[in-house]
């Protein structure tokens, strides 16, 4: 059995949400030198998942890092410069100059290690764990748009909200936030769609987090404001309580909350249509 640094190449398609998938590999195996990358070839499965991913973008930045990597590994083989010098040691190094951590849609993930026989089975194993089934899972997640498309949209339509909606910007002393959906009565009403059904717990929490401190800022309007998360929930009871508890005000400010589900939303809806005709 031999020891293998490894780490998962990302795609980051929304930096608002930090949605992500998995789409490729990169494996090294110090001791021998050998350094073996494979990626995702169906871009269509990205574009799938994300409405309007680039698909001709992605095959040119999957080209590009798989070559960068295959060039790295020739010259690892070169006898005079794998010496077990600090350069060769840490695969993070190697991919540090690949594709820097500059926050840009593709990203590696912190190293990590493993043991098997042979660096071809780490490699296909390693693979189908977090891309292939990344993706034979995504049927069952989706992304803040196809939340308003699939679920929501429909519901709007039928109580004729849908045309009466305009997008509202709300001002913060240190920031400016941006809604495509809203109404105003008296206070703006606000209807944001959010997907929770992510591919792991930890996508989850990033994006509850990054939330929570979005709603931190908002709570500092001068505006009242309803916001409205029209939410696709994870199936997980303990992460729905995680969710509503840190996107609850822990303070009384001139923001409302509610978090809509797909079980509530004809009674939510219908309670919105009253407002409006009463307005």
């Amino acid at each position: 059995m031999k020891t293998y640094q490894f780490q998962i190449l990302h795609y980051r398609h929304d930096f608002s949400t930090q949605e992500f998938v998995n789409v490729g590999l990169v494996i090294y195996s110090v001791s021998e030198g050998l350094l073996k990358v494979q990626i995702l070839n169906k871009y269509s499965r990205i574009s799938n998942f994300f409405v309007g991913a680039d698909g001709k973008y992605l095959k040119e930045k999957f080209k590009e890092i798989e070559q960068a990597i295959k060039l790295v590994a020739v010259e690892l083989q070169r006898p005079d410069l794998f010496e077990n010098t600090s350069a060769t040691k840490s695969l993070a190094t190697i991919t540090e100059n690949i594709l820097p951590q500059d926050d840009g849609s593709f990203y590696f993930s912190e190293v990590h290690t493993r043991l098997d026989v042979s660096i071809e089975t780490a490699l296909g194993d390693i693979f189908d764990r977090y891309v292939h089934k990344h993706f034979s899972e995504s049927s069952s997640s989706s992304t803040d748009e196809q939340v308003w498309k699939d679920i929501y949209k429909a519901y709007f339509d039928k109580y004729d909200f849908s045309s009466k909606l305009a997008t509202h910007v709300v001002q913060t002393p240190d920031d400016e936030f941006e809604f495509a959906r809203a109404w105003k009565n008296g206070i703006w009403n606000i209807y944001e769609p959010i997907s929770f059904k992510l591919q792991d717990t930890q996508s989850i929490k990033n994006k509850v987090y990054k939330w929570a401190g979005k709603i931190s800022e908002l709570s500092h309007t001068s505006e009242e404001l309803s916001l409205n998360f029209l939410s696709a929930m994870p199936d997980k009871g303990d992460l729905q309580k995680f969710i509503k508890n840190k996107l609850s005000p822990k303070e009384k400010t001139h923001l409302r909350i509610q978090i809509i589900t797909e079980e509530d939303v004809e009674a939510f809806m219908e309670n919105e249509q009253k407002k409006m005709l009463s307005h």
